[in-house]
């Protein structure tokens, strides 16, 4: 209960709605359980200011709030009625800085991320994101990498499989278009790299690359991102020089043809 309260942000939510969905279900729960019979307290605060809550009927479960002034140090609360009730008193501080020197520090790299395919024939690539975190991260908690493929490719395996070639991953969610691994701790100080086949479903004249994503799941925007390409798309190192070879060829012949045509 109080390790769940510390997680609840100042508007009574959490980090994101499907947390607030969970966290909220789970606390009627043992609302429903822990409380026997009809609540009626009195909550008093006494200092900095003088101000009265009610905590009976509708008004049991409802957050409410009132605003400090901005000098308080010190909260003095005093809760009176049955001893069948359980009240959760949050003091949150807001403050707020101005623009300045510290802004222009550069902040430390808390996490990396590095992408590579690898051309397994058939048109089949193996995409590797390989992650590690910074000593200095704090943060203690889920990581999500996340593989947006390049256009036209989709994983070559479902999801059962991925899970099971990337034994790191607690979960993984896969589609025609994302990749997405569920980490549940940071990466040691060596790292290490999360592996998919894909294959292509649709042609594209010139394929649009994709990105990688290493994020932490309840703080999102701290996060590292790089572009996913394929090594060759659809095709051998040979197979592109021809190519591009030919087409260096052919608009010499046009221009050539040009030239004739205008000497006629």
């Amino acid at each position: 209960m109080k390790w769940l309260q510390s997680q609840q942000n100042s508007k009574g939510g959490f980090y994101s709605t499907q947390d607030t969905i969970m966290v909220l279900q789970a606390l009627s729960e043992f609302g429903s359980k822990f409380r026997p019979g009809e609540v009626s307290s009195q909550l008093q605060v006494t200092h900095p200011v003088n101000l009265a809550f009610t905590l009976s009927g509708s008004r049991a479960l409802l957050l409410q709030t009132a605003t400090l002034p901005w000098d308080t140090t010190k909260v003095n609360v005093t809760l009176t009625g049955g001893t069948n009730s359980l009240a959760v008193v949050k003091v949150v501080y807001t403050y707020y800085t101005f623009a300045g020197d510290d802004d222009q520090v550069p902040t430390e790299t808390l996490l990396f991320l590095e992408t590579k395919s690898i051309r397994l024939g058939n048109g089949m690539h193996k995409v590797e994101a390989c992650v590690k975190s910074s000593k200095s991260l704090k943060y203690k908690g889920m990581f999500v990498t996340t593989m947006a493929l390049p256009s036209g490719e989709k994983p070559a395996d479902d999801q059962s499989t991925i899970l099971a070639s990337n034994p790191m991953a607690s979960r993984v969610e896969a589609d025609e278009k994302f990749i997405h691994f569920y980490i549940d701790k940071a990466p040691s100080n060596e790292g290490y790299c999360l592996t998919a086949n894909v294959e292509p479903h649709l042609e594209f004249e010139v394929q649009k690359p994709g990105f990688a994503q290493f994020y932490t799941y309840y703080d999102p925007d701290n996060v590292a991102e790089v572009p996913l390409s394929l090594t060759c798309h659809n095709c051998d190192t040979d197979t592109a020089v021809m190519v591009n070879m030919a087409s260096v060829l052919l608009t010499t012949v046009v221009c050539l043809l040009a030239s004739l045509l205008a000497c006629m």
